[in-house]
């Protein structure tokens, strides 16, 4: 008895200690929160455009008016009528085919994902389904990663991966559609009804900057690239002579280039929305194990109503993505580790190598998550040692699957995994630009990064400062304080991970993006320190439910400060081009002139100068700096025009995308594009310039096509007449001479002759020789040929089993052809 009361004793003063230390910990950061606000000036920073402001402000007092008004008429309703005004918008802004062809394409992942990992939902409710739509997207991605090495990407080869799943379990469809449709319905309580009003407000603002065609920096430099590039060539070419980072990681690139190919750019944006709104379904339903619907739904709008949520969401960054298999994986994960479910252990497996596939820097996590899952594989199956085998084999042999194609066709191609990070290091291949590596945004781990994060953020992130959110000043130090009183299995699993990203991360490299797969991670774990104040100290649990509400309203007035593309939110005039012109004015002026080239040079290589906005372009892209290091590198090098001419010749390249005022270029393109180009066509303050047709193709590749020594270096078939700059040849009395060439090089053909006879037919033929000496192909061209010398000019190109080619000139019927020039120039 007096050690049951001991006991008893102990326990009380540990939660008496417990709730002063969470007083303690939640008082002091709101105190901080609070002094940083004041002190820091963030509020009065600038972070909307006038006409946004009022815009913003307008949006507020609407939506606020319909969901008051709609709590007393109709609040079951109210989700429902937000998602169909955001779709209404949507089909009205970019069209319905973007729109539809994302819903078929996550009805297909959830219908793929439950192949695998089975139907029943087990009393978890939406997660399960979440979960499973997950996965589906995953084994996608990774299978069009597979499918770029070939060229079978196109509308067709998608459409059928796509319709197999739902053809094959049709049966499946209503009961998919039914459970999706549980986001739909309206809380009934207040509490509830005003926190999903409030997540829905946050997810609505996102939903309109990802109708804004694309802008931002990086995904015009590769992630809208990409996806353009195997839509127009129907294959990747990994090639890191072309881009360097041809190589690496690309899983969320993969996703972007299905939904390009199947609705163009903005089903590509609208898959990166979904995939938000993946992640907040996943954490608010995971977090409803724990804690009440209200405060379930307050914390996901904590989440998504962080700035750096808008910034990865209204442009094509992966960290959506990143941060959704992330989430997933530390929710199958605690599943396995609590009641033993061994298909969310290879669910686990999917996800994490799915994240690794996705960006090397999901390797802490993997790597957190991974141990975790095979270590309590092999506690649970150590007596069965087969079984155990087995198990943790096939768990590898899945993960391998969908992890590792990318590092292994990097290292068949480079010898190193990584290409091109850590060139030195692992050797390999070596790297035009060395070990590739971002010294901006280094700072140490101080006891303060907590507050510069979030008050200072443009010291981390190429941004305004609040841009991190404010609600994780408060939220994560309460997750570590329950490290002493919440200990539960699923909250160490999820803080641990959390922690680990975060700090390895933040080592590597202080910037705020990189560290957002993270953030949904410490919302979770807050959970659990939340969930045992509400049974230990409701007071404060209530005091922290009115501050989040605050701060997420203070949030969602600093959603702009994340960076400089949506200060004003929508684009008014939907119906209309004109916002969305002054819109890429401003942002991206050169995307008309992409646009413009795929119309009028489908295919062929581009050289852009003074940007690097390739996104759209449907063929090979170069620019000046790291993304194309080799073609900078010879263009660096050249001293003068002729050497940026001959550069641009081995490129193939005849077009280049310039800015009017040259003189932002260095010197001796400024004279190359002046001596051997001429603009063709303007937009703003930039213009395509192409190669003049003198200089396209500018190499002879032919001996003596002057005549001027008669027939000689030409073989001679009959008896041909030829003088000092003339030979006559007719379809008996034929000339040949070979060359050598490769698989779609291209030439300018051109031969100069009269016919003397009426009626006279001549040829422009060139066979075509493969790598054995057989006959490839054959390029042949009657002409009629008058007796006026005439020039007959023709562009003609390598087939691709061609290794040599002989050009052959006769007439085409019984009369002579007197030729004085013939010319093939590459």
């Amino acid at each position: 008895m007096n050690k049951t009361l001991e006991h008893a004793s102990a326990a009380e003063a540990r939660g008496v200690v417990a709730q002063w230390l969470a007083w303690a910990v939640s008082g002091g950061s709101t105190i901080v929160v609070v002094y940083g606000l004041y002190s820091t000036g963030v509020l009065r920073q600038p972070v909307w455009s006038a006409p946004g402001l009022r815009w913003f402000l307008a949006l507020v007092v609407g939506y606020s008016a319909a969901a008051f008004a709609a709590f007393f008429v109709g609040r079951r309703w109210f989700a429902c009528a937000v998602a169909a005004a955001s779709a209404f918008v949507s089909v009205i802004s970019v069209g319905i085919a973007p729109v539809v062809s994302v819903g078929v394409f996550l009805l297909a992942c959830q219908i793929v994902g439950e192949l695998p990992f089975g139907t029943s939902q087990q009393d978890r409710g939406l997660i399960t389904g979440a979960l499973r739509m997950t996965a589906g997207m995953a084994i996608y991605f990774c299978l069009a990663g597979l499918l770029v090495h070939f060229p079978v990407n196109y509308p067709i080869c998608y459409w059928g991966l796509i319709a197999l799943p739902l053809a094959a379990r049709w049966q499946a469809i209503p009961r998919v559609l039914s459970g999706w449709s549980q986001l739909l319905k309206g809380a009934s309580d207040p509490p509830a009804y005003a926190a999903q009003a409030l997540l829905a407000f946050c997810l609505l603002m996102h939903s309109l900057v990802a109708l804004k065609p694309e802008a931002g920096y990086d995904a015009l430099a590769m992630h809208l690239y990409v996806p353009s590039f195997v839509a127009g060539q129907h294959s990747w070419t990994f090639d890191t002579d072309h881009a360097i980072w041809a190589l690496m990681p690309m899983a969320g690139d993969w996703g972007y280039t299905i939904l390009y190919i199947l609705a163009g750019e903005f089903g590509a944006r609208l898959l990166n929305f979904a995939a938000l709104l993946l992640l907040i379904v996943i954490l608010v339903e995971a977090i409803r194990e724990r804690l009440p619907f209200a405060l379930s739904l307050l914390l996901g709008a904590c989440l998504a109503s962080s700035p750096v949520v808008q910034l990865v969401t209204g442009s094509l960054f992966v960290d959506n993505f990143l941060a959704l298999w992330t989430l997933a994986g530390v929710v199958a994960a605690i599943s396995f580790a609590t009641e033993r479910r061994w298909t969310d252990f290879f669910l686990c497996a999917v996800l994490l190598g799915c994240s690794l596939h996705t960006k090397l820097g999901a390797l802490p996590g993997a790597i957190v998550l991974g141990g975790l899952c095979l270590g309590i594989a092999i506690a649970t199956l150590w007596r069965t040692p087969v079984k155990l085998a087995a198990t943790c084999g096939a768990w590898i042999v899945v993960f391998s699957a969908t992890a590792l194609p990318p590092y292994i066709t990097a290292y068949l191609q480079k010898h190193n995994p990584v290409y091109p990070f850590m060139a030195q290091t692992l050797g390999g291949s070596h790297s035009p630009v060395g070990d590739v590596v971002n010294t901006l945004f280094r700072e140490p781990l101080r006891w303060t990064t907590l507050f510069d994060l979030t008050f200072h953020s443009g010291r981390f992130l190429e941004s305004q400062n609040g841009s991190f959110g404010l609600h994780y000043l408060i939220l994560i130090p309460l997750a570590a304080a329950g490290l002493v009183f919440a200990r539960s299995k699923g909250f160490m699993i999820a803080f641990a991970t959390a922690t680990v990203i975060f700090i390895t991360v933040y080592l590597s490299q202080a910037y705020i993006r990189y560290l957002y797969p993270a953030l949904p991670l410490f919302v979770y774990a807050a959970s659990a320190p939340l969930a045992w104040l509400r049974r230990n100290t409701r007071k404060l649990a209530a005091l922290l439910s009115v501050a989040f509400t605050g701060l997420v309203a203070v949030n969602l007035y600093l959603l702009p400060s994340s960076g400089w593309l949506h200060k004003q939110p929508l684009l008014l005039d939907l119906a209309d081009q004109f916002d969305r012109n002054a819109y890429l004015k401003a942002f991206a002026p050169t995307r008309r002139l992409t646009e413009y080239l795929n119309l009028t040079a489908a295919g062929e290589p581009v050289m852009y100068l003074g940007t690097h906005q390739i996104g759209g372009l449907h063929a090979k892209a170069y620019t000046l700096g790291w993304h194309h290091a080799r073609f900078s590198q010879e263009i660096a090098k050249s001293a003068n025009a002729n050497g940026v001419a001959s550069v641009i010749r081995k490129y193939r390249i005849q077009h280049a995308v310039a800015p009017k005022n040259l003189s932002v270029l260095p010197s001796n393109m400024q004279d190359f594009l002046r001596q051997y180009t001429l603009p063709v066509f303007a937009s703003e303050d930039w213009e395509i310039r192409e190669l003049r047709t003198d200089v396209q193709l500018k190499k002879e590749v032919l001996r003596n096509g002057d005549f001027e020594q008669g027939a000689a270096e030409w073989s001679i078939a009959g008896h041909v007449k030829s003088t000092a700059g003339t030979v006559e040849v007719t379809n008996r009395d034929t000339l040949s001479q070979s060359f050598s060439t490769q698989p779609g090089e291209r030439f300018q053909f051109l031969l100069t002759a009269a016919c003397p006879a009426p009626g006279t037919v001549l040829r422009l033929q060139v066979n075509w020789v493969s790598s054995a000496g057989q006959m490839a192909d054959v390029f042949l061209e009657p002409k009629p040929c008058g007796s006026g010398q005439m020039s007959y000019d023709r562009q003609i190109e390598a087939p691709a089993n061609a290794a040599a080619g002989v050009v052959i000139l006769s007439a085409h019927n019984n009369h002579s052809v007197i030729i004085d020039r013939v010319s093939l120039r590459h």
